[in-house]
This record gives structure tokens, C-alpha cells and sequence, in this order.
């Protein structure tokens, strides 16, 4: 499930995201759908809605982090799985350190790959 900005925002209360942590996501997700939509523009195939809610999901788990030092990307995962958002679950992981990645192929490509469209 991809949630709605609206399921966004109540998980970032659910999880006493920060204010300043908040922000930033939200500054993230304006400047994400921003190059989504030259992207789709330009005919690429990728999910505005799950643009947009990686966006904002991509630190879910940054401000319970700071306190247990954990590793944000992967507690961030384990917390959308944990709530069903398996299409994010990914983008969280990786936001920060891409698996597999190849100074061969541009990064670009590993972003879209996990943007795109399913089905």
C-alpha cells in the first residue's frame, strides 16, 4: 500500500517524529515530486504518490534513532513493513546507502528501478 500524505503525517506523529526532522521531509518531498514531474514530463515511467510518500517517509524512524543510535534506513524499513507499506519499505532502506551499486550505471537508474509503476 502507498499511503496518502494524510497516513504520512499520522505516522510521523505516531512515531513523535521531530519538528525540525518533519521539515526536512517535507522539504524533501517538494523538491522529489518536483523532479518527478520533469521526469514523467519526460516520459519516464514512476509513481508520483509513491514519490511523494518515500519522501516523506524516508527519516519515519530518525528521531526514535538519535536516541537507540540505531541505523535509521533499516529501523525505517522494519517500521513500514510493520505497518503494511511494503512499496516503501525499500526507498527507506536505501535512502541513504543504495544496495548494489555501480560507478558503471548512474544512479539515477536504482532510484527510477524503485520508483516505477508496479504492475
Amino acid at each position: 500500500m502507498i499511503p496518502s500524505v494524510q497516513q504520512c503525517f499520522a505516522l510521523m506523529t505516531k512515531y513523535e517524529m521531530l519538528e525540525n526532522i518533519k521539515a526536512h521531509s517535507i522539504m524533501v518531498e517538494r523538491i522529489a515530486s518536483l523532479i518527478a514531474r520533469g521526469l514523467l514530463e519526460a516520459g519516464a515511467s514512476l509513481s508520483l504518490d509513491l514519490v511523494t510518500a518515500g519522501a516523506l517517509m524516508h527519516d519515519i524512524a530518525k528521531t526514535q534513532s538519535l536516541k537507540t543510535k540505531e541505523n535509521h534506513s533499516a529501523k525505517g524499513s522494519e517500521i513500514c513493513l510493520q505497518n503494511r507499506l511494503e512499496e516503501l519499505a525499500e526507498i527507506v532502506a536505501e535512502h541513504v546507502v543504495l544496495k548494489n551499486f555501480s560507478k558503471k550505471a548512474p544512479c539515477w537508474k536504482k532510484r527510477l528501478s524503485i520508483m516505477r509503476t508496479r504492475g
